[in-house]
């Protein structure tokens, strides 16, 4: 199976086509971080604007999270999992791939290589899974897609 690249933190369209032209698996909205209805448009946007990557509701509400896991079928995810690597949020990511992949293993396999915008990209290790943190705006729609070009490239060059 090929690797898993999870791109979390999507805050506009342009990330998220921006990801699926680069055949991110999963695209990773943070709920916390605007309100209900701008979350809404955001998640129509992407649905109608992008083919490929599944879309992932994280939220530290758990009232968030069961609201849209109600809708649609989302997939959601408690925010922690993407924010520390403790060897329960560890089994968590596992289980979620698991049923989402019918795939199992045990936690030592299961290795994922965090990405943000201090890594180095040359320094980026093999890995399972993925998970790049989408880069802040340095103005309105305007990203490091530079950096990102590299991590990706690099990413590829590990994948076979």
């Amino acid at each position: 199976m090929d690797k898993i690249i999870i791109a979390y933190r999507v805050s506009d369209i342009t990330l998220a086509r921006y990801c699926a032209a680069m055949d991110v698996n999963f695209l990773v909205i943070n709920l916390d971080d605007r309100s209900h209805e701008d979350n809404n448009q955001l998640i129509e946007q992407i649905l109608e604007w992008t083919e490929g990557p599944q879309i992932i509701l994280c939220s530290n509400d758990d009232e968030k999270l069961f609201f849209y896991s109600q809708q649609k079928n989302y997939k959601v995810l408690n925010t922690r999992i993407f924010y520390s690597d403790s060897p329960q949020n560890r089994t968590e990511l596992g289980l979620f791939f698991s049923s989402t992949y019918g795939m199992s293993w045990n936690d030592n396999q299961l290795k994922i290589c965090k990405i943000d915008d201090r890594t180095t990209v040359q320094n980026l290790e093999d890995a399972f899974v993925y998970l790049i943190q989408m880069e802040k705006e340095f103005k309105t729609g305007v990203y490091d897609f530079e950096w990102l070009d590299k991590v990706f490239e690099k990413i590829a060059s590990m994948k076979n």
